[in-house]
């Protein structure tokens, strides 16, 4: 999830009051003001739309991870419009799409002023009602981004012929009123997601994580932030992220030339670039995942079309080798970087000649130590990270869930052909394969994007760790050293500390 509008403001004023002395105040006015008035344009908001008792208060509170925030019951509870704020959102509890008149207007003026809809349905009911794909015709046409929510009251297993034939006849009856109200490949233009929000809200609030896995709301909540930086928020956040990040950099380095010890000051300045290389390292390290899950979701979809299980298992193997091998270069690389920092501390330190009675001279097994390429518990950290895609990602994707056959382009072409030159029959023939390839290829996409949206979160998942594991043993040993040297700099060090862990909240 992006981060909350209030909580910017706080960070502003936050580095704000720990930079004062350190930058001109031209430079803080330049901050406070670009700050406020990328602010002014960040306004995100959702509308959760839909049919009565199909569980759109419980999906409120799944997602708050709090009961009854939004009253649920049988009865239809939402007579007016109901607005939450988490999470840098406002989530809208609107009338149901079956509400009296005069509740729908309301619902009717919100909608032209959110930037995503998540329209609920529930698979325990009848998901062929015509009125329910009419509404969602007219929010494809006021070219809103819409997400439809299926939450699985009926109870079916993830992954399972039950489910893809439920995603199946949602597409089909997508494309029907698609067809007739002329909008082109509405099925495409529609994102759909199940979850079950009754398990997911009791995973939250009993903090239950196989719960909330097999509950699906982890991806939902991912669907929704993806769908809402599409519509434009992710440059927002994305620019205010880089312009806090190098400000606050530009401060700490400021912050370092003021120390006036020169061995506090040499150590803070080994910290100093230890944190900006584990920062860059962690933004690097995510783009090399996000790329490679983008090669695995398009490349699994051609493959899954083909109904080539040999072809799949190849592809998923060498495409996790890969992966293995571009984070193993790059963490080795990064150990080596730390390693000739160490070294070059090391000798400079020494050139100091800091053998005096105000410093408490440490224990050779408790300074910092060289780290190498070739250190064992880097070696695992790095491995931790490459392989874990290997321990999670089965090596065949489960085809039979899928009942998509193999038709070449030339099939279709013909079919086409066969709609304008050929007989009646001929045509409705052609049309029905026509239809069916459509709801293959729909089919397809959406196990291909579920198993890149876990390919991806179970790699960026080992980011932390392994990060932690390489940088925080040498950090820690700079900041125990820095506690022994005689300081008169504490202000310093500690509006230092403080821009430091905001940071690790961008």
């Amino acid at each position: 999830m992006i981060v909350q509008k209030e909580q910017y403001i706080e960070i502003k004023d936050k580095v704000i009051t720990y930079s004062n002395e350190y930058q001109e105040s031209e430079n803080i006015a330049k901050f406070k003001k670009h700050i406020e008035d990328k602010l002014d344009n960040f306004k995100p908001t959702i509308m959760v739309y839909g049919t009565y008792n199909s569980g759109k208060s419980t999906l409120i509170n799944a997602l708050f991870g709090q009961d009854e925030l939004a009253k649920t019951g049988d009865a239809p509870e939402t007579s007016t419009v109901s607005a939450y704020e988490y999470n840098g959102y406002t989530i809208y509890d609107t009338p149901g799409i079956n509400a009296p008149q005069e509740h729908e207007q309301v619902t009717n003026e919100h909608l032209k002023k959110c930037e995503l809809v998540l329209f609920v349905l529930s698979n325990d009911g009848s998901l062929e009602e015509k009125y329910i794909y009419e509404k969602i015709s007219d929010i494809v046409k006021l070219n809103k981004p819409i997400l439809i929510v299926v939450n699985n009251k009926a109870g079916i297993d993830k992954d399972s012929l039950d489910e893809v034939e439920q995603f199946d006849k949602i597409n089909i009856n997508l494309r029907k009123i698609g067809d007739e109200k002329g909008i082109e490949a509405i099925e495409t233009k529609v994102n759909i997601s199940m979850v079950n929000a009754k398990t997911a809200l009791k995973a939250k609030l009993e903090s239950k994580k196989i719960l909330l896995e097999k509950s699906n709301i982890t991806k939902l909540e991912n669907d929704i932030d993806r769908l809402l930086k599409e519509s434009g928020n992710s440059e927002v956040v994305n620019a205010l992220n880089i312009f806090i990040s190098d400000y606050i950099n530009e401060t700490l380095s400021i912050i370092d030339t003021k120390i006036d010890n020169p061995e506090m000051k040499k150590t803070q300045e080994a910290i100093t670039y230890l944190e900006k290389l584990k920062q860059k390292t962690y933004i690097e390290l995510q783009n090399m995942i996000q790329d490679s899950s983008l090669i695995v979701t398009r490349n699994l979809l051609s493959l899954y079309l083909q109904k080539d299980q040999n072809a799949i298992s190849a592809f998923i193997s060498k495409t996790t080798q890969d992966i293995q091998e571009l984070l193993q270069t790059k963490l080795k690389g990064v150990s080596s970087e730390i390693s000739s920092k160490i070294s070059n501390f090391n000798e400079e330190f020494s050139e100091l000649n800091i053998k005096t009675s105000h410093i408490e001279v440490l224990e050779e097994d408790e300074k910092p130590k060289e780290l190498t390429s070739d250190n064992s518990s880097i070696e695992k950290a790095t491995l931790a990270s490459a392989t874990v895609a290997v321990n999670v990602i089965p090596p065949v994707l489960p085809l039979g869930t899928i009942p998509i056959p193999a038709r070449l382009i030339a099939q279709v072409a013909l079919a086409f052909y066969a709609i304008f030159s050929g007989s009646n029959e001929a045509k409705a023939q052609a049309q029905a394969e026509i239809n069916a390839k459509r709801d293959q290829h729909l089919a397809a996409k959406n196990k291909a994007d579920e198993f890149g949206f876990d390919y991806k979160n179970k790699l960026l998942g080992s980011i932390d760790e392994t990060l932690n594991g390489l940088f925080n043993p040498t950090l820690e040993k700079f900041i125990q050293f820095s506690k022994q040297l005689k300081n008169d700099n504490n202000k310093l060090i500690e509006d230092k500390q403080k821009l430091q862990n905001i940071l690790k909240q961008l």
